[in-house]
């Protein structure tokens, strides 16, 4: 049975049917256990839906990818809590209130958290959900009871459901339906000793089908490859890592050849549980041995690899980030790659949470220290190696993110395994990546770093280089330094004056522009552990074999927000927006609670709630403590500033103060992402300027 018929089929469980089988014209009937709303369906009283929903339920059973999506898609939709808008003034708040306090009595077992859990749940993984509204004498809301939406089915009629559970039916009609309906026959009536309870009914429009069908419904192969995967890891180890082969033992006559075989035998049964060991046996020359496969040989190493392409696959399908099911994206580089610290060039394996590193931010092409937030260590057995004519070699995973551009195009974030396979479809494609850029112009913080450093050579060079910053006035120049410690300082002037740089023992070569060339990529072996970080910005200033260059992190920081604004907007608030309509339209109507007419809406609170406070909070306490100003705490929350000088004025405990140096207004240069022009008025130029008059106020640095 194939993989689309094994996950679909109908299954109604151990329900036991009593069947009379007959015999028409010689052909024995089917015994299978039919639909039950099968007859519901063939007289036009149930519509089909276009997925069985009992099988979509079981799929989150069986995959735990798919599982862990809808848990964190059913969570984010609804977990973050809720909260009341007014939609007129004058909104009674006293009703507001009260209504507030009902909602967790509304059923016995469940608080409404539950149910809005259930709802959003259901809704995702079936297409679907579902609540039962039932009404006191009064016509006033008794209670709300979750009904599992695969036991719920549309009818021709679009006021009534009909339910199937252990072989009864249960007939329902839709939310604020006047009319009476008998609960189990479904027929309109006048009077009746059971009459149908009231359904609030949760979809989402398609146009196909009234049900509504998973978004996700296309990975419903990725999602059997996947099991097929892992079905036949466990049959493998099940069998102690038995691989079906045939072992052919061929002696002479005079020789005991059974005696070989038994050997043969004993260290094969040795090795069990021992993958890749090596035998060694002893016999004579005239005993040969031949295997022969019963199957192909897989190696464990494809299957991960395509565990991997089925996982992103089926986010892809969700539109999940993988951070939310808890599956780190991770792009190590090799352990002799370094980053630049507050000590200047460092091992990546070395650097630790919490420790400052140059990070690089794409949007503004500038840089910025920042701590590290995590540190990542995975074991590779080979490298994606990017090369250029400079004598550069990156070697990175195939998941880390590279910044590139290709040709004349602008630049982007692509994986090192996409440019390795881009470079084998198209090996003459220009491939370009950033090597230096200039300090972001408003953080002070890295300005003072980066500056004691420059009083370190000044130092060193106050008599035989009195121009300070000698590769910013000869962009293509060679220069023997004293030592490596100042060949590494006159780099650092490259990196920020945005000249791409390469250090060689005491040797440093400066190039004409900010950009690398990548002409060759391909893989090398490497059989070590590699190394990531993750930043705020999500991307560093990292070094090789002496060579700059910048990439990505480790996901997080802005991209990982980046993948979540996304994902709230494409993913979570659509949801949302079905929750709240249709739980405003029914349960909060004039028909129900009643809590619309008096002045109020009901709200699910966005996924970026909490954070939003978060922010909100650190803003306001760096503002009473003279930190940042108003403005710039408005451009961190995402506000434009306003030009008004009082919210361009540090305060201190809510007083103006005018004392605090300000950081150094760079040109518009620093901040454009263009290369520095040679020139009597260049940046270059400026920024030394700026640097001697710094030094003439400061002692100078003693590294």
């Amino acid at each position: 049975m194939g993989f689309w018929s094994r996950l679909l089929k109908r299954d109604n469980g151990d329900r036991t049917i009593n069947i009379q089988v007959t015999s028409v014209g010689g052909i024995p009937p089917s015994r299978q256990i039919s639909d039950p709303f099968e007859e519901l369906y063939q007289i036009g009283k149930a519509i089909m839906p276009p997925y069985d929903p009992a099988q979509l339920v079981m799929l989150a059973e069986t995959n735990e990818v798919h599982a862990a999506a809808l848990e964190a898609v059913a969570a984010d939709t609804v977990g973050q809590g809720w909260h009341w808008e007014a939609i007129r003034p004058g909104a009674d708040e006293a009703y507001r209130d009260e209504i507030a306090l009902v909602l967790d009595e509304l059923n016995p077992e469940h608080t409404f958290a539950e149910l809005l859990y259930q709802a959003a749940w259901e809704l995702r993984a079936v297409g679907w959900s579902a609540w039962e509204v039932v009404r006191d004498e009064d016509g006033s809301i008794g209670a709300v009871y979750p009904i599992p939406a695969h036991t719920l089915r549309l009818t021709r009629d679009r006021n009534l459901f009909v339910q199937e559970v252990n072989g009864r039916f249960r007939y329902f009609k839709a939310f604020g339906l006047e009319a009476t309906v008998d609960g189990e026959t479904g027929e309109y009536t006048d009077d009746t000793d059971d009459p149908a309870s009231e359904v609030i009914f949760f979809t989402r429009y398609h146009g196909r089908s009234r049900y509504g069908v998973p978004s996700w419904i296309s990975c419903i192969p990725s999602i059997a490859e996947y099991n097929a995967i892992r079905d036949y890891s466990v049959a493998f180890f099940d069998s102690s890592g038995a691989v079906g082969r045939i072992v052919r033992v061929q002696a002479p006559a005079t020789l005991p050849l059974e005696q070989y075989i038994d050997e043969l035998k004993t260290e094969l049964d040795n090795a069990i549980g021992q993958p890749r060991r090596t035998l060694v046996l002893g016999f004579p020359n005239d005993v040969s041995f031949a295997v022969d496969r019963l199957g192909p040989d897989v190696q464990e190493a494809s299957f991960i690899r395509r565990r991997e392409d089925l996982v992103k696959a089926i986010l892809m399908a969700h539109s999940v980030p993988p951070y939310r099911i808890g599956w780190a994206v991770l792009g190590p580089m090799s352990r002799d790659t370094e980053v630049f610290t507050l000590q200047g060039w460092k091992p990546i394996a070395d650097v630790a949470v919490g420790e400052p590193v140059l990070t690089y931010q794409s949007a503004s092409h500038e840089l910025q220290f920042q701590r590290v937030e995590q540190t990542h260590r995975y074991f590779y057995e080979s490298l994606v190696t990017l090369e250029g004519p400079t004598g550069i070699a990156i070697h990175a995973s195939p998941d880390h993110r590279m910044w590139v551009a290709l040709n004349d195009g602008p630049y982007q974030w692509m994986t090192a395994g996409a440019l390795l396979e881009l470079h084998v479809r198209h090996p003459d494609m220009v491939m370009r990546m950033k090597a230096a850029a200039p300090p972001a112009r408003q953080d002070e913080a890295t300005w003072r770093l980066i500056l004691r450093h420059w009083h370190g050579i000044l130092d060193m060079h106050r008599e035989d280089r009195p121009d300070l910053i000698w590769i910013w006035t000869d962009r293509s120049n060679t220069y023997r330094a004293k030592d490596a410690y100042q060949a590494n300082l006159f780099q650092l002037t490259a990196l920020v004056a945005g000249v791409a740089s390469s250090v060689s023992g005491n040797i440093v070569r400066a190039h004409d522009t900010d950009e690398i060339l990548v002409t060759r990529v391909g893989l090398v072996p490497y059989h070590d552990d590699a190394f990531c970080l993750t930043v705020a910005n999500g991307a560093l200033v990292y070094r090789r074999a002496g060579h700059v260059f910048i990439a990505g992190n480790s996901l997080g920081g802005n991209a990982a927000r980046e993948m979540i604004r996304a994902y709230r907007r494409g993913v979570i608030e659509p949801l949302q927006m079905v929750l709240e309509n249709r739980i405003n339209k029914t349960l909060f109507s004039g028909k129900g609670l009643q809590l619309v007419p008096a002045g109020w809406r009901w709200r699910l609170n966005n996924l970026d709630f909490q954070e939003t406070e978060l922010q909100l909070n650190i803003a306001t306490r760096a503002i009473d403590r003279a930190i940042i100003t108003p403005n710039e705490a408005r451009a961190t929350l995402g506000f434009r500033p306003i030009d008004d000088e009082a919210l361009n004025t540090f305060y201190l405990a809510g007083k103006p103060i005018t004392s605090v140096e300000r950081p150094p207004e760079l040109p518009a240069e620093a901040s454009s992402g263009r290369t520095p022009q040679q020139g009597t008025n260049s940046l270059q130029d400026r920024a030394k300027a700026w640097a001697q008059g710094r030094m003439r106020e400061r002692k100078p640095w003693q590294p």
